[in-house]
């Protein structure tokens, strides 16, 4: 044991610590000089003009998804109403064919509900 009461593995840890921290002021210097190269392509015109033009590319193509969105909405709606009217005409067909039908060939089928007299 050292005459300080610390041992000679915890002074060599703080030795490396120290070391490390003289190497980190040149990284820092380094990282702040890459930095400020960064700030400055991208604070030129050139990256301005692109990074409008990136943002008008983008709201034009929101757009006109959103366009694309409630033009098949609509569609889907006309379809599903025609679908509807198509199933209401042959329900009503059914059962103006089972109302004026011979009877004979109805005797299996049971009088639809339109047909019976109160």
């Amino acid at each position: 044991m050292q005459a300080s009461g610390v041992s000679g593995s915890q002074v060599d840890g703080a030795s490396v610590v120290s070391g490390s921290e003289a190497g980190g002021y040149q990284t820092d210097f380094k990282r702040g000089r890459r930095f400020k190269k960064l700030m400055k392509l991208l604070s030129s015109a050139k990256a301005k003009a692109d990074l409008t033009r990136y943002h008008k590319h983008t709201y034009l193509v929101i757009a006109l998804l959103l366009a694309v969105h409630v033009v098949c909405f609509a569609l889907f709606l006309v379809f599903l109403e025609n679908q509807k009217n198509y199933v209401t005409e042959v329900d009503a067909t059914q059962v103006r064919t089972a109302c004026f039908a011979p009877r004979t060939l109805l005797a299996a089928a049971p009088t639809p509900r339109a047909c019976s007299t109160p």
